[in-house]
């Protein structure tokens, strides 16, 4: 699972999306859910497979690929 800290040392590197897949880590977007006040992040990844696709998810579902 992957923490908000730990998005400038991933960005560009490989990552595991909650499907099992791997893909590129382009980038994170913090979003506010105006009603509760509380922040949550999304993850930007670019599918290593297909190279016009991207996959938007939660940044704590994907986790960090050892290589």
């Amino acid at each position: 699972m992957m923490e908000e800290h730990e998005v400038k040392r991933n960005l560009n590197k490989t990552v595991t999306a909650p499907d099992g897949i791997r893909y590129k880590l382009t980038g994170a977007t913090i979003r506010l859910n105006e009603k509760t006040g509380e922040y949550w992040y999304q993850a930007e990844l670019h599918d290593l497979a297909a190279p016009h696709s991207i996959c938007i998810c939660k940044l704590t579902d994907i986790k960090i690929s050892k290589e």
